[in-house]
């Protein structure tokens, strides 16, 4: 027994029923894409040979140019010096020589003002760290100084304040008075 669904449609002649037509079409359908992906994947790689070709004889012309274009260039050269005999050929080295002397005395001109220049802008940098080392010591001294004479000033007001009590009334005025004589020596000498 087969079941209903396992059965499968027949028309009344015994004629494939509508899901096997369904089938055939889709496999029909198919078919067509895989043919059509082919032809298009063919196509591709038709495209990719036949660019591949263009690109290996533009290359192969473009290098015989080349070739040419040196060769015309270099056989008027050849036949002046070769053909010219062994003074020409002499001349012709000569001169080159010559052209390669300055060109080599311009690199080395190049080459010295380089190197002054680097040796120049280190001394420069190095002139530059001893002056902020001497600027570093002379800052920390000045900073000492002001220790110095802020502890020298206090000690004078001291021996002055002591001073003034144990003076007279008609005794000279004090160092750091405000208005202090010109003739006045100091009391306090460092």
């Amino acid at each position: 027994g087969k079941g209903l669904a396992d059965r499968q449609p027949r028309g009344l002649s015994g004629a494939p029923g509508m899901m096997e037509m369904a089938h055939a079409g889709l496999l029909e359908h198919v078919k067509d894409q895989n043919y059509g992906l082919r032809l298009r994947c063919l196509r591709q790689m038709r495209g990719a040979v036949l660019i591949g070709a263009m690109r290996c004889s533009f290359g192969a012309w473009s290098g015989l140019s080349a070739r040419r274009r040196l060769l015309r260039e270099v056989i008027p050269f050849c036949k002046q010096t070769l053909l010219g005999g062994a003074r020409e050929l002499l001349k012709t080295c000569l001169c080159g020589w010559h052209r390669i002397i300055e060109v080599l005395l311009d690199d080395k001109h190049l080459r010295n003002e380089l190197e002054s220049h680097r040796d120049g802008r280190g001394r420069l940098i190095q002139q530059h760290q001893e002056l902020e080392a001497e600027l570093a010591t002379e800052q920390s001294r000045t900073q000492e100084l002001h220790v110095k004479y802020q502890e020298l000033t206090s000690h004078c007001r001291a021996l002055e304040g002591r001073r003034g009590r144990d003076q007279p009334a008609g005794a000279p005025r004090p160092l750091f008075a405000k208005a202090a004589p010109a003739a006045a020596a100091p009391l306090c000498r460092p």
